[in-house]
């Protein structure tokens, strides 16, 4: 878990301030205990922060991380399973890599193909992109909202932050609570995106980008789930069950691909006893597992 945040401003008159995304990359140390990192454009319209919690490539994958001129700047918070797949078709079209961390597939993905790229990754990330030529930024989320993103802009500037009291922070001030989102908490137990609690600042949607130039903010998908799964060819209940093992297992695999130890939370449920089962069989020996007791709350059944 990352934290991700900055400041782009659309006239020549504003200059993005880097004490100011220090302070909000400060409010996020928790999410990235492991090193911040800083970057602000040529011309000052634009600074970037990061806070890391490393996990892939722990000596050379700090960020802000850039493409192999640095003309293209990343900011990311997540993991993408299907990296070395990725990697090694970039490399084939001729980039060279300076890391081995998921973070520099991205940059160039998105240099061979723009945002419809994103589509190709397989994982869970919020992330920032800044193309120095184009003075263009580009902001991205997964395809189900696994990892957030604020964003507030009023025509002036954008701001944006992983968390809400980050973004608050930039603004300066706190934003007027919205009545509609306090009476969905109460009822719902969170606030339906892409709105927040706060007037002005929304989440970028699941599968979505934002593309932020000279000219303006405009908004998109590169994934939308469709409703209503159709099956694409009959198959046997026997055939259904290896199949959707065979997909759990190279989901599971994928996300063991790390330089630290990998964990998981078991409980008595049937989806994580599926998942530790999965990750033993992979690793073998060594899979360390975590369980929290409710029962002094009621109605928990966890055990």
């Amino acid at each position: 878990m990352c934290g991700i945040c900055g400041e782009f401003y659309f006239d020549k008159s504003g200059k993005a301030v880097l004490e100011k995304v220090r302070r909000m990359a400060g409010l996020m140390a928790h999410r990235g205990p492991d090193q911040e990192g800083f970057y602000v454009s040529r011309d000052q319209s634009l600074a970037l922060g990061h806070r890391r919690l490393k996990i892939i490539d722990l000596s050379t994958g700090d960020q802000p991380m850039g493409n192999e001129d640095d003309s293209v700047e990343i900011v990311f918070n997540g993991e993408i399973y299907n990296f070395p797949a990725l990697r090694a078709e970039l490399e084939g079209n001729g980039h060279q890599f300076k890391t081995r961390s998921d973070t520099e597939v991205i940059i160039h993905l998105f240099e061979d193909e723009g945002v419809a790229g994103f589509s190709r990754l397989s994982g869970m990330f919020a992330f920032a992109l800044f193309d120095e030529k184009s003075q263009r930024l580009v902001l991205a989320r997964d395809h189900f909202g696994v990892k957030p993103l604020f964003y507030f802009f009023d025509g002036h500037r954008l701001l944006f932050a992983s968390e809400l009291r980050a973004l608050v922070c930039g603004l300066g001030y706190l934003p007027a609570l919205r009545q509609e989102a306090v009476f969905d908490y109460l009822i719902l137990q969170y606030v339906p995106g892409p709105e927040t609690i706060f007037e002005g600042v929304q989440k970028l949607s699941p599968g979505g980008y934002l593309l932020a130039d000279r000219t303006g903010v405009s908004t998109g998908q590169f994934f939308s789930l469709k409703p209503g799964a159709v099956l694409e060819k009959e198959m046997s209940r026997g055939r259904a069950v290896e199949e959707l093992r065979q997909l759990l297992e190279e989901s599971v695999r994928g996300q063991l691909v790390a330089d630290v130890p990998v964990g998981a939370f078991l409980s008595g449920g049937i989806d994580s006893t599926t998942i530790v089962a999965l990750m033993k069989k992979i690793k073998g020996s060594g899979v360390k597992t975590f369980s929290v007791d409710f029962s002094a709350l009621g109605g928990a059944a966890e055990f």
